[in-house]
């Protein structure tokens, strides 16, 4: 009830009860002419239940409904402040590589190729090394093997220069390769099998059968490099075996096991790669991309 109200109720209260009042005596020390007053305490609104005395009723705050309870008002300025956050948001952006990375993927990139082409240098001069002294034996003129003679000391200085030239340029790749891993860079995955617009990249398939003709192709010429090691040091321990020579023919076994080691590694190599070519080709073929007969 609001004060307003009470203080209605008590003036027609006192309305009702003066003619009473005036006609009882006035209490001991009261004149008869003066009017009784309400005190503060008449008229204080009564305390509502359950609330502490003294305490007030909020006010609704602005765009909250009066009709919830100060705990469900609670829940719905929270669950409003995340939706806010939500919304403010910005969505989060798939960073691509720095430029740093592809700076490294350029050079990672050129060394590679570099270390691929300085090998094949190296193992070509070897083969044809091997291939003039196979023929030495066979000449027919005295001319003709002096002459041949000097062909194959000039392809010696040949193969060792390219093949120091090989590990030059593997060592700078194997440099290159250690500062990305370093700084977790990771090499150009090439072309996608798909164009932006959904159709076949003829690319993508290009480069993985070309890439697997490349590892074929190294892998048998590193078997015909160290089957003719094996040969060539298999005749020299029988050449020595007579000789009594323990020191030479512990070296030549070293050297046997040496090019058996790696000609076994080059027979997995080449396997390995037999099948990557066989599964390039024919997922070329099933993506309907011409690929030209190795």
């Amino acid at each position: 009830m609001t004060i307003r109200a009470l203080l209605l109720a008590a003036a027609a209260v006192a309305l009702f009860a003066a003619p009473a009042l005036a006609q009882q005596p006035a209490p001991e020390g009261q004149r008869e002419d003066e009017t009784p007053t309400l005190t503060t305490d008449d008229v204080a609104p009564a305390p509502i239940v359950g609330q502490p005395a003294g305490a007030q009723t909020a006010a609704p705050a602005e765009g909250d409904d009066a009709s919830l309870t100060p705990e469900e008002r609670a829940d719905a300025a929270s669950a409003k402040s995340a939706g806010k956050g939500e919304a403010g948001k910005a969505p989060d952006k798939k960073k691509g590589p720095s430029r740093e990375e592809l700076a490294w993927r350029g050079r990672y990139a050129q060394a590679e190729s570099q270390m691929r082409a300085a090998r094949q240098r190296a193992q070509e001069a070897e083969l044809q090394l091997t291939d003039m002294q196979n023929r030495l034996g066979s000449t027919g003129t005295v001319g003709e093997r002096n002459a041949l003679a000097a062909d194959i000391e000039t392809q010696g200085d040949v193969v060792r220069q390219a093949q120091r030239a090989a590990a030059d340029a593997e060592a700078a790749f194997e440099a290159i390769r250690a500062e990305g891993e370093s700084k977790k860079f990771t090499p150009d995955s090439g072309p996608a099998p798909t164009t932006k617009d959904g159709q076949t990249n003829d690319e993508y398939y290009r480069q993985r059968v070309s890439k697997a003709q490349s590892d074929v192709a190294d892998a048998e010429r590193r078997l015909k490099i160290y089957q003719d090691r094996v040969n060539d040091v298999r005749g020299r321990i029988l050449n020595n075996s007579g000789s009594g020579d323990q020191f030479s023919g512990y070296r030549l076994q070293e050297e046997l096991d040496a090019a058996l080691k790696e000609l076994d590694r080059a027979q997995v190599d080449r396997d390995k790669a037999r099948n990557a070519l066989d599964a390039a080709t024919q997922e070329a073929a099933a993506a309907g991309v011409s690929i030209r007969p190795y």
